[in-house]
This record gives structure tokens, sequence and C-alpha cells, in this order.
């Protein structure tokens, strides 16, 4: 498969969705945000640079806390808490927190809808898997352009 001009075997391609989804995700909340959704901080970690960069951690600030959700734990929340837990996220500058406009057209848009805010969702491992085992390239945005390492 090739994604941008450049060949990626299937390995990677599940290590992306490993990425872009792991079991649990950080959520970073100020420390009020996070007795409001009436959610336990956990200490922060050393993370991978894959989910440094997944999550754009450099545009998180470093006196947020961080609650790691599974899926199952995100989806217990009441609707309104997931989708200010989602909007702090954008907030707050945390990668990954897509526009459910931008994904309608591939995924289910009404499951997406309902997930968080109506806008946006997070990327969950059941929703990831079935794109990285099609035989399409994955959508890596419009503002992307094809690796020109070859003419270079």
């Amino acid at each position: 498969m090739e994604v941008l001009g450049i060949v990626v075997e299937p390995s990677l391609l599940r290590r992306w969705a490993r990425w872009l989804a792991p079991e649990r995700q950080p959520f970073f909340l100020t420390t009020r945000e996070a007795a409001e959704f009436g959610l336990a901080p956990e200490p922060r970690c050393e993370v991978s640079p894959e989910l440094r960069d997944t999550y754009e951690l450099w545009n998180v600030p470093g006196d947020l806390a961080v609650v790691r959700l599974d899926e199952q734990a995100f989806h217990g929340l009441p609707r309104p808490v997931r989708a200010e837990l989602v909007r702090a996220q954008l907030r707050h500058g945390r990668g990954a927190v897509a526009a459910v406009d931008d994904w309608a057209d591939v995924l289910d848009a009404r499951g997406l809808r309902e997930q968080a805010d109506g806008q946006h969702f997070v990327w969950w491992s059941g929703m990831v898997e079935p794109l990285t085992a099609g035989q399409s390239a994955p959508r890596t945005g419009e503002s992307r352009c094809e690796c020109r390492r070859v003419a270079v």
C-alpha cells in the first residue's frame, strides 16, 4: 500500500493504528475540570515519541492533569461529560480529536455524532481496525503532499 507516495508495510499500518487509538487514551484537564467531571487524574509519565506526536503533546501545557480512559470507561460517562471532555482536549491542544464532518463519508456519522459533542470524536481501536484492514490507503488529510524523496 502507498501513503503519500511512500510504500507502507501492513505491520507499520497496524502500528499507526495503535498509536492513533491505544487501548487507554490520555485526556488532559485542569485539576478543576477533572473534579467537575468526577475523574481521578494520574501522574504524567513518559510516552513514546509516536504517542507524543499523535497527541501533539508539545501543544499541551505541562501543568495539566492527565486522565487515561479506555473506550468502555469513556462511553460509561454521561454524554454531557464526554462532550465537555472532548471540548477540553481541543482547548488544551491535544491532537487526534477528529471532526465528525471530516470522517462522515467513511465512518458511521450518526455513531460519531453520538460519541461526544456531536462535532468531534475520539478514535478507538474498533473504529481504526476496519480502515487499516481495507485495500485503500488511510486518509491523511487534504493539506498533505506526497513525499518527494525520490525526486530529491
